[in-house]
């Protein structure tokens, strides 16, 4: 059986590195841009230099390199689909055929890139969770979406929802986790070659980790109650927030980016 220990996604380490230290605002507006960039880039080569970005971007962190880089595993799937579709439906010259399906060059080259992106992009993603605390998290969304105001949406509750979307998957993976450690202990066989056993072993899986889903997401609202939380406007902040000559670098650096991947 696998555990879902290995899951890193959303994890925070309190350190004092460049990355730590810059605006939360700022980590997410990069982020956005240069996701934006890296699908825009049509060169190969061009999406290999936004990957070598991230690694500079992971030493900058100064966060652990092999808990960054566990949390590929979690798109492995979508790196498989995306580029299997690319190798079997890409149009181009064909080098060999798998039964009734032609492998073209293209094909090759797209899977590549398509992958190369998705693992940049993961990259991206995981650093931030890594960098930024819950709270400064929230606050760089409401910033974000201040200007939505003017439109009458609430961008505060938007901004907590996206925040506990991206901080509740570890509490999600934790509950798996648990679930699966006790149907194992009462005889499950999760580990079954079979696949058709495997699935019926999951079913059981199913409910039990909804009804802990509902019950985390109720106490977090009992809490918000609690606590007076009403997502009105106006409120201030103990801590003011203000862009550092190095958060106006990354940004630059990030619209560059994103530049010259449109106009390349």
């Amino acid at each position: 059986m696998k555990s879902f220990g290995h899951i890193r996604l959303g994890v925070f380490y309190p350190l004092q590195s460049p990355l730590h230290r810059m605006d939360a605002a700022v980590k997410v507006a990069c982020t956005a841009l240069l996701a934006v960039a890296v699908f825009l880039a049509g060169s190969p080569y061009l999406v290999l230099a936004f990957l070598v970005m991230a690694m500079v971007l992971v030493y900058l962190a100064a966060v652990p390199p092999l808990q960054v880089l566990r949390g590929l595993r979690t798109v492995l799937v979508i790196l498989l689909i995306a580029s299997v579709a690319q190798f079997l439906f890409a149009p181009g010259r064909e080098l060999f055929r798998l039964g009734p399906f032609r492998v073209t060059n293209a094909g090759v080259v797209n899977g590549f890139v398509y992958s190369l992106r998705i693992i940049f992009l993961t990259l991206l993603i995981t650093l931030l969770a890594m960098t930024t605390p819950p709270t400064d998290l929230l606050r760089a969304f409401e910033r974000l979406m201040r200007p939505l105001r003017r439109v009458r949406l609430p961008a505060q509750r938007l901004a907590l929802v996206f925040m506990l979307a991206f901080r509740f998957l570890p509490v999600l993976l934790g509950r798996a986790e648990d679930i699966v450690v006790a149907q194992v202990s009462r005889g499950a066989r999760l580990d079954s070659r079979n696949p058709l056993r495997r699935l019926g072993a999951i079913f059981p899986l199913v409910m039990p980790f909804f009804a802990a889903c509902f019950r985390d997401a109720e106490a977090l609202s009992m809490a918000l109650a609690c606590r007076g939380w009403r997502g009105d406007g106006g409120r201030t902040c103990y801590r003011s927030y203000g862009l550092r000559p190095a958060d106006y670098l990354a940004l630059g650096l990030s619209l560059a980016s994103l530049a010259v991947a449109a106009f390349l």
